[in-house]
C-alpha cells in the first residue's frame, strides 16, 4: 500500500479519496467514493476537496467519478473560495473543465474570493 496512505491516515490531513486523487488511483477513489461517500466533500488542510485536486491534475477519470456521486460537489470553495472549475482552467485542463461545465452549468459564474467571476463576457 502506498506510505501516503499511512502517513495521511496518522496525521489526519488527507482523506484516502484525497490521496487517490493526488496520486491518479482511479479504482482506488471509485471504492473510497462507495464506501464513504462524505469524504467526496471533505476539505483537506489546504482547503482542497478531492474534486479539486484531481480538477488541478487532470484527472479525468476520476472527475467523472465523482460527479456521477454528486454533480453538486462542483459548487464546493476551497481554498481562497475557488471551485474545482478555477483550478482546471489555472491548469489548463480542458477534458476536466468540459465535465466540470456539462455536469454543473451554473459553475462558470463562481466567483473566487478576490470577488472575480472564473469567466466574464465582452
Amino acid at each position: 500500500m502506498d506510505q501516503r496512505l499511512f502517513e495521511a491516515a496518522r496525521t489526519g490531513g488527507e482523506n484516502p479519496l484525497h490521496i487517490a486523487c493526488i496520486v491518479g488511483q482511479v479504482h482506488f477513489a471509485r471504492e473510497m467514493i462507495k464506501l464513504r461517500r462524505k469524504f467526496a466533500a471533505e476539505l483537506n488542510q489546504d482547503g482542497l476537496s478531492p474534486l479539486h485536486i484531481a480538477s488541478a491534475n487532470g484527472n479525468v477519470d476520476i472527475v467523472k467519478e465523482q460527479l456521477n456521486l454528486d454533480h453538486n460537489l462542483c459548487g464546493i470553495k476551497g481554498r481562497e473560495q475557488r471551485a474545482p472549475l478555477h483550478y482546471a482552467v489555472i491548469k489548463g485542463r480542458v477534458r476536466v473543465i468540459t465535465e466540470l461545465i456539462a455536469a454543473s452549468p451554473d459553475c462558470i459564474t463562481d466567483y473566487s474570493a478576490r470577488n472575480r467571476q472564473l469567466f466574464t463576457s465582452q
